[in-house]
């Protein structure tokens, strides 16, 4: 890395000025980096590290025995149910091609998006302070993106997410510091609409962004009079979503599936996992989150906040009105699209955290115009290292999934349980009246059945779900099932239909999911008389 730095504020070179520098194609001592930093602090912040037992959350375990079943010939929705996007459970199946019953597959692809997501955020730097500032600054998004208490236990959709976003807003920035009234080239709109069709297939909820991206750049360049400019990037644009939606069009047609993955990933999501809510409700949904995360997390937060007022209502960084407004616009859209459906679950904040970028471009540029250059080459490394050194130990010490560090696999019920039910050949299971708690994962178990778990729905709302469990032990479809309740219930004669008929119970161990403590229950199929 060279040794050039900004200059001190009484030198201050425009950025116009000095596009040279700041628009060099970083290099890869930079992606090395980037990739350092994700493979480190993802060690503290995802529980799909190698550091811990296990990731007990249950999202992780159902995509990963979805993408598990892809690479043993299942079919998602019409074999497996579920409802997230198909490009989720394909990373997980790519995860199980490195490890078939532990998380180290994911915390590598894990690694690879966050590797993505901090070489854009660079990128998004450079474009407001000189690159040395912006490695500078890239431990400190590193930190306050992976403790946000949104990140969760880490392997969310959002967290794969946020590559994509991180990428579209750096090149929707250049245009706003750079390039307008000169459109972006073609090739940008059709990386960017390849972007939108894989968040598409993540968790279409989130392309209220890209939305507003289009929308943004496709004004302006009406406004510029632009139109034959404008036609030919929407169709580029276009063209992206669709050459990311062909693979799965094919894939689900050849399998005879197209009626259960529209059925499912569009109708389910639409009408049963969202109310109907009005613009206020929506509204009023967003800005509760918002609360309720400034209080979890108020450094990140406030970073956000900081940022986006600065750019929003000062021309220092977008000069143009109308950009600082797109800029709203895109976020707002954004919002809109993630609390359509009125839940506020803990990660879904966590699709912000880019925007932390924009708090710290403000602080890197009060920094840099208050102390001028850093002089030394050894300086910056050696401030580099003490930050990266200080971030880790701060995501050490304050991690809310850090308190996992201690526990042994030989103590968790899941490989408890695992060590039971592999001493039969060719076992089955189900993992009855609760979301995926991790069995399937530790015994490598492929689901046979279509409803291997009890998804985030109440019995009036979508009974097949139960109906379909409760079946399968009437008709003896599975040899073992695993079950659970609060520990301070009575682990005694279950409500669970025609379960004592054919089963017994072998196994069972009290274990903590969060702060609740549960008993879970391992039953074995009776032989018939």
């Amino acid at each position: 890395m060279g040794t050039d730095v900004l200059p001190t504020q009484n030198h201050v070179v425009s950025p116009e000025k000095d596009q040279s520098r700041t628009n060099r194609p970083i290099n890869w001592p930079v992606w090395l980096l980037c990739l350092s930093l994700s493979l480190l602090f993802l060690l503290i912040a995802t529980k799909s590290s190698p550091l811990y037992p296990l990731n007990d959350w249950t999202d992780p375990n159902t995509y990963f025995t979805l993408g598990k079943g892809m690479m043993n010939g299942r079919v998602p929705y019409r074999d497996l149910f579920e409802h997230k996007g198909p490009l989720l459970f394909f990373l997980h199946g790519l995860a199980y091609t490195v490890s078939h019953t532990s998380f180290l597959g994911v915390y590598l692809v894990e690694a690879i998006a966050f590797t993505l997501f901090l070489y854009f955020s660079v990128k998004a730097l450079s474009l407001f302070v000189h690159k040395q500032y912006a490695l500078l600054t890239l431990p400190f998004v590193t930190v306050a993106v992976l403790n946000m208490r949104s990140f969760a236990h880490g392997d969310t959709a959002e967290e794969f997410v946020l590559s994509f976003l991180v990428a579209s807003l750096y090149y929707l920035l250049k245009y706003f510091k750079q390039t307008d009234p000169i459109p972006l080239p073609l090739h940008v709109f059709l990386i960017n609409g390849i972007l939108a069709g894989c968040v598409l297939w993540i968790k279409f909820s989130f392309l209220g962004f890209w939305i507003g991206w289009s929308a943004v750049l496709g004004l302006s360049m009406l406004i510029n009079r632009q139109f034959r400019e404008a036609l030919l990037a929407g169709l580029v644009f276009l063209g992206g979503m669709l050459a990311a939606s062909l693979p799965w069009l094919i894939y689900f047609g050849l399998n005879r599936a197209l009626p259960d993955f529209f059925e499912t990933y569009f109708f389910l999501n639409l009408s049963i996992y969202t109310e109907s809510l009005s613009l206020n409700g929506i509204l009023r949904t967003a800005l509760l989150s918002f609360r309720r995360h400034l209080y979890l997390n108020p450094i990140s937060v406030s970073l956000m906040v900081l940022g986006a007022l600065v750019f929003l209502t000062h021309k220092k960084f977008i000069k143009n009105v109308w950009h600082r407004l797109g800029l709203l616009a895109c976020i707002g859209a954004l919002a809109l699209g993630v609390y359509s459906n009125g839940k506020d679950y803990i990660y879904y904040f966590q699709i912000f955290s880019p925007f932390i970028i924009l708090g710290l471009i403000v602080l890197a540029n009060l920094y840099a115009e208050s102390y001028g250059k850093i002089k030394s080459k050894i300086l910056f490394v050696v401030l580099l290292f003490a930050l990266i050194a200080g971030g880790f130990g701060y995501t050490l010490r304050f991690n809310r999934n850090a308190y996992m560090l201690d526990w042994q696999k030989a103590d968790m019920v899941q490989y408890q349980f695992a060590a039971t039910i592999n001493q039969s050949e060719n076992p089955t299971l189900l993992n009855y009246g609760f979301q995926d708690g991790g069995f399937y994962t530790v015994t490598g178990i492929t689901p046979n059945v279509r409803f291997f778990e009890k998804y985030n729905l109440d019995y009036a709302e979508f009974p097949l779900n139960m109906d379909e469990q409760n079946r399968y032990i009437k008709d003896r479809l599975v040899e073992f099932v695993v079950t659970r309740l609060s520990a301070s219930e009575p682990a005694e004669n279950l409500p669970i239909p025609y379960l004592y008929d054919h089963y017994h119970l072998i196994q069972q161990q009290n274990q903590f999911f969060g702060e609740t403590e549960y008993t879970y229950l391992l039953f074995r199929q009776t032989a018939l008389p």
